[in-house]
């Protein structure tokens, strides 16, 4: 089962009566719905990207490309290392 995948740029606009420089989203989540800001969240862009794309963008990020993937051909793979093992005589 092949799966779309997407790179989604998101941008948030922060009010504040001083600097505001936290990159956290639960304190500026907090910041704009509970504390004394106003923001507002904008979805720029949207696009779809291919799994080498999708490789590349996850590394860029520091992220591990094994998102990409699925539970079902992590367990195809593991039960083939195991009937190869089963073959072989080693399990």
């Amino acid at each position: 089962m092949s799966t779309n995948l997407y790179r989604t740029k998101i941008t948030i606009e922060v009010l504040s009566e001083g600097p505001f420089t936290t990159e956290d989203l639960a304190e500026i989540n907090y910041a704009i719905t509970e504390g004394d800001c106003s923001g507002v969240v904008n979805v720029e862009t949207s696009e779809e990207l291919s799994r080498e794309e999708m490789s590349k963008a996850l590394e860029k990020q520091g992220s591990d490309p094994e998102f990409l993937t699925s539970e079902q051909e992590r367990q195809a793979e593991r039960d083939g290392i195991i009937d190869r093992m089963k073959e072989t005589g080693e399990l």
